[in-house]
């Protein structure tokens, strides 16, 4: 549904160029069977914004609002109060990396923020299956009353020695005096 209704609001073209500004990789097409589908397509959905001075995205739709922020506002009391709920957590959920702090294969894993130092037990099937205490994923997590769930989680995890590169990044953003 979200897909679709990025096409009305966006145009076609938009897919391609969230994709670009993801990747980073000037000239490589969407490929919807590429691994990094798992977490492009919820960033797309609940974080893109595109960029007011570089888009084609039609000038209605540059409002400030995320795909999902946009949806709700035009069709939330359509959706089920439930969907609408975890649609809004969806939208206000940031990507993060996280510590494996414990793994329960196939159930989910208790897993620390590196920015914020929170943990979090997380149901997750099938990620949790080849996870490794110790290891580092970068996700959103979408918290709803006592459940948090992976939204979204990259297709690789990260050694533990990646650990100070992420720690020299919370500090550069600390110093930007912004919300973590």
């Amino acid at each position: 549904e979200l897909l679709r209704f990025s096409a009305t609001r966006y145009g076609r073209n938009a897919l391609q160029e969230a994709w670009e500004e993801f990747t980073s990789w000037d000239g490589v097409p969407f490929d919807p069977e590429s691994p990094h589908i798992p977490i492009f397509m919820p960033w797309f959905f609940f974080d893109w914004r595109p960029d007011p001075e570089d888009t084609g995205v039609p000038e209605a739709a540059q409002d400030g609002l995320t795909l999902g922020e946009a949806y709700l506002q035009r069709k939330g009391r359509q959706l089920a109060p439930l969907l609408a709920r975890y649609s809004e957590l969806c939208c206000a959920s940031p990507f993060s990396f996280y510590d494996i702090v414990s793994v329960r294969p196939g159930a989910g894993f208790v897993l620390r923020d590196i920015f914020t130092g929170d943990e979090v037990d997380v149901t997750e099937r099938s990620g949790s299956q080849h996870a490794n205490v110790g290891d580092i994923l970068f996700m959103k997590i979408v918290r709803f009353d006592q459940l948090a769930m992976a939204e979204a989680c990259s297709p690789v995890a990260f050694p533990p020695t990646e650990k100070a590169l992420i720690i020299e990044l919370r500090k550069a953003m600390r110093g930007r005096k912004r919300s973590l």
